[in-house]
């Protein structure tokens, strides 16, 4: 049997999945990783452990497709986008800690470029300026090192480099459009963009095409590098016809297909992948908003409820009594993200005894299914005509919530479907080794259709105002408004 392999190496964990020529899944594994929250905002990892994670999924896959006589033919690989490292060349040895996404370390850095070159960043990007993204990283570990024997990249260029033997010092235009260093009209490094954030652009990797014939990978053809998101939409769709998708995982993301880039404050403009020609490749876009508060909505319901939660069983059927008289909660955990890209608001709840119970879990769930439908009420403003089937496609570890893809359908006023695979991001890196991508999208496992009923449109308005008075830093006379304080 001929096969295709798919490795995502994400902020929390690494997973391998085997699909055939038909992209069935046949084999899949996964490695935890740690990940280490240090005061002043910085978020690192151990690139030594990431290596390993994927070393080992890896070995994994090999061996079960030995023992199952499977050939596997080509893999592509998807990575976390903007973490960065720094690594010598000759031995391939970690001399940095992996600055994760969530890294504001550089935040001195780039505030006052925010404030001098935002606009101008923007149109060049499709990016707000931010810390979160590469640029700042880069900068920084490039002032840190400065021998010529130091390679400084995003994680998928040191992940590809020291699999190749060091052969290969490379990114995928997915990855490189979340840098803040790429234009999107030169496909390419920009020497403007690089003399903004003090960033040496010849010592940057060269950029390829997403579908690209990379060489070999510990003994397997690497035939497709992309963004994990970006894999995860086309992993769960059919790129002729996809659909507007939410992959929800650590992160949140609602993900929009585009022919051409389309630009609006406060959203991402990026490239969904491409494919041809290195000199101008066949580029495909996309327009993102991002909610940053999924896994961690999760781990505060486990640390102040039940440490045994489960979002999957989790009733989906909204209470019968008033809305309005269970708990309001606006938790900006990790930042309000798109649009408003705010990190210094507080978490307030309205209407809350003090008691951490299935009332406070309800809040919570509703205030991460406001988060995502402001995503796509923003969007669907937009760009109107990508959502003209009425269906969004779901995955990542928390689409398994009945009750937030419920509620964001009644919201939203569109139909949800959860994709078969929950791996999203390592099935469309299989999917894109194997050039499957105008297959049949997976099963779905579940479809969602707005319900009648007004429960949850009518806490969708209430949370609405309560975001609005805390952007505002005012709320409305008699609303009780109380500050969440967490570890």
């Amino acid at each position: 049997m001929k096969a295709f392999l798919g490795i995502d190496q994400g902020s929390g964990s690494t997973k391998a999945l085997l699909i055939s020529s038909l992209a069935e899944e046949l084999f899949g594994t996964a490695l935890p990783v740690s990940i280490n929250f240090i005061s002043g905002g910085a978020a690192r990892q151990d690139a030594q452990e990431i290596l390993e994670s994927v070393q080992t999924v890896l070995q994994q896959t090999r061996e079960y497709a030995a023992k199952n006589k499977i050939d596997i033919l080509s893999c592509g690989l998807s990575t976390q986008r903007s973490g960065v490292l720094a690594w010598d060349a000759d031995t391939g040895k970690p001399l940095s800690k992996v600055y994760n996404w969530q890294d504001l370390s550089t935040e001195d850095f780039i505030l006052p470029l925010r404030e001098k070159y935002q606009d101008e960043i923007f149109k060049m990007t499709g990016l707000p300026v931010s810390a979160h993204y590469a640029a700042g990283k880069i900068h920084s570990l490039q002032q840190e090192f400065t021998e010529p024997n130091v390679r400084i990249g995003t994680l998928d260029t040191y992940l590809v480099n020291i699999l190749s033997d060091k052969r290969l010092f490379v990114t995928d235009s997915s990855a490189a459009s979340r840098t803040m260093l790429y234009s999107l009209t030169e496909k390419n490094w920009s020497k403007k963009l690089c003399g903004i954030f003090k960033v040496d652009i010849k010592r940057l990797p060269l950029v390829k095409p997403t579908l690209y014939n990379y060489g070999s990978l510990n003994g397997i053809n690497l035939t497709a590098l992309c963004a994990d998101q970006q894999a995860a939409t086309l992993g769960v769709n059919n790129a002729n016809t996809p659909l507007p998708t939410l992959i929800l995982g650590t992160v949140g993301s609602l993900i929009v297909p585009l022919d051409t880039p389309v630009f609006s404050k406060g959203y991402m403009t990026n490239v969904l992948y491409s494919k041809g020609s290195e000199e101008n490749p066949d580029t495909f876009f996309q327009i993102e908003g991002t909610v940053n508060c999924c896994g961690a909505t999760i781990d505060l319901i486990r640390e102040r409820v039940d440490k045994d939660f489960n979002f999957e069983t989790f009733p989906c059927t909204l209470p019968e009594d008033s809305p309005d008289s269970y708990p309001l909660a606006f938790l900006p955990l990790g930042g309000t993200a798109s649009p408003d890209w705010r990190s210094d608001l507080p978490c307030v709840l309205s209407n809350w005894n003090k008691k951490y119970d299935e009332k406070f879990i309800r809040a919570a769930l509703d205030n991460l299914a406001c988060f995502i439908s402001l995503q796509v009420d923003n969007l669907k403003k937009i760009v109107p005509q990508a959502f003209s089937s009425g269906t969004i496609t779901a995955t990542g570890g928390i689409s398994r919530s009945d009750y937030i893809l419920q509620f964001v359908a009644d919201v939203s006023e569109c139909v949800i479907r959860r994709a078969g695979s929950t791996q999203g991001s390592a099935l469309g890196a299989a999917r894109l080794a194997a050039r499957s991508l105008s297959a049949n999208a997976p099963q779905t496992t579940k479809t969602f259709t707005p319900a009648s009923h007004s429960i949850a449109s009518r806490r969708w308005s209430l949370w609405n105002t309560l975001r609005q008075e805390v952007l505002s830093g005012t709320t409305r006379h008699g609303l009780k408004v109380l500050r969440l304080k967490l570890n």
